[in-house]
C-alpha cells in the first residue's frame, strides 16, 4: 500500500540470466514513465542471484513488464462526533403540510426534453467493474483499459520526444473469441480539423484479428506498416471497426490535450469517431497500446 508521495522499491530476480530489461541513455532515477497516478523510475540491472553486481553493469536499465494496481480511499478512523443520545425534540405527530405534487401512478414514457449525447444508442457492453489498472513500463505506451464507452472508431494524437517507430497498436474490444475487421489510419500533424477529411489520411493496417475482450488489448500487427517519427514530431491515429464494438474511456480532460507520457512519447485526448469519419465525441481516451 503506497500513499501520495511515497516511494517504493521492487526487485525482481531469475536464478538464471533469462530476466529481460532495456538498456537506456538515461540516468539511475531519473523518470522514465508518468502517470496521473505514479511515476516509475529508470532502475538498475543485477548480475548474480539472488543479489549481485550492479555498478558498471546494471546503470540505466528499463524494467520491461506492467504494473497492475488500484486506488484507494482510507476509510476515517472514527466519527467525527459521537451521535446524540436522544433526539432533540420529539417529532411531530403529523405532517405540517401535504405534499405539493403527488407521485404518478406509472412511471412516464417520455423522454426529457434535453437528453445527453451519448455514443451509442445502447450500451455495447457493461463497463469494467474490476479496479484493477494496468501500467506498462518497456518501449510501449500503454493509455487505460478502463472501457466504459465506445463506438466505431477512436482518433487521437502522439508525440514523440525521441525519433521511434511505431511498429503495431492494442485496441480495446468487448469482442472476445470473436473475429472482427479492424482499420488503423494516419496522417502528419493532429487530426483536429481533419475529422471528417478521409483524405487527409493514410491507411496503414487493415486485417482481421480475434477480440481479446474487455480490460485486453487486441494486437494489430500483421498488416500494420511502421510510420517513423522524429523527435517533437506529432501524428495522428483513427483506429476503427464496422461496428460499435471498439471500446474507449470518457475523460474529465478536454480533447487535445496532455493525458499520458513516457521520456519517448506523448499521447493526447481525443474523440470517440461514428461510423467512418462520421460525426465525433470529445473527451475520450484511446484505449489501447502503441
Amino acid at each position: 500500500k503506497m500513499y501520495a508521495g511515497d516511494r517504493q522499491s521492487f526487485y525482481l530476480t531469475l536464478p538464471t540470466e533469462d530476466l529481460i530489461y532495456s538498456s537506456r541513455n538515461y540516468e539511475v532515477g531519473d523518470t522514465y514513465a508518468s502517470h496521473s497516478d505514479f511515476d516509475v523510475m529508470v532502475g538498475v540491472g543485477v548480475k548474480g542471484y539472488p543479489f549481485g553486481e550492479t555498478t558498471g553493469f546494471g546503470q540505466g536499465r528499463v524494467f520491461n513488464g506492467a504494473l497492475q494496481y488500484d486506488l484507494f480511499k482510507e476509510p476515517t478512523k472514527m466519527p467525527s462526533k459521537k451521535p446524540t443520545i436522544m433526539p432533540s425534540i420529539m417529532p411531530t405527530k403529523l405532517p405540517t403540510m401535504s405534499p405539493f405534487v403527488s407521485h404518478s401512478s406509472s412511471p412516464s414514457k417520455e423522454h426529457s426534453s434535453l437528453p445527453s449525447k451519448s455514443d451509442t444508442s445502447a450500451p455495447t457492453a457493461p463497463p469494467t467493474t474490476e479496479s484493477v489498472r494496468t501500467f506498462n513500463v518497456d518501449g510501449r505506451l500503454l493509455t487505460t483499459f478502463e472501457g466504459g464507452n465506445g463506438s466505431h472508431g477512436s482518433m487521437f494524437d502522439v508525440r514523440a520526444l525521441n525519433d521511434l517507430v511505431i511498429r503495431s497498436i492494442e485496441f480495446h474490444t468487448d469482442f472476445i473469441d470473436k473475429v472482427t475487421p479492424v482499420t488503423v489510419w494516419t496522417k502528419k500533424g493532429s487530426y483536429i480539423g481533419f475529422e471528417k477529411d478521409e483524405s487527409a489520411w493514410r491507411k496503414i493496417a487493415s486485417e482481421y484479428v480475434l477480440g481479446q475482450g474487455l480490460g485486453h488489448g487486441t494486437l494489430i500487427y500483421e498488416s500494420f506498416k511502421p510510420v517513423s517519427l522524429k523527435a517533437s514530431d506529432t501524428q495522428a491515429f483513427y483506429v476503427t471497426m464496422p461496428t460499435k464494438n471498439l471500446m474507449y474511456s470518457n475523460s474529465d480532460i478536454k480533447t487535445g490535450e496532455l493525458y499520458f507520457r513516457n521520456l519517448d512519447m506523448e499521447t493526447y485526448v481525443g474523440v470517440g469517431v461514428s461510423d467512418l469519419f462520421g460525426e465525433t465525441f470529445d473527451d475520450r481516451i484511446f484505449n489501447g497500446i502503441v
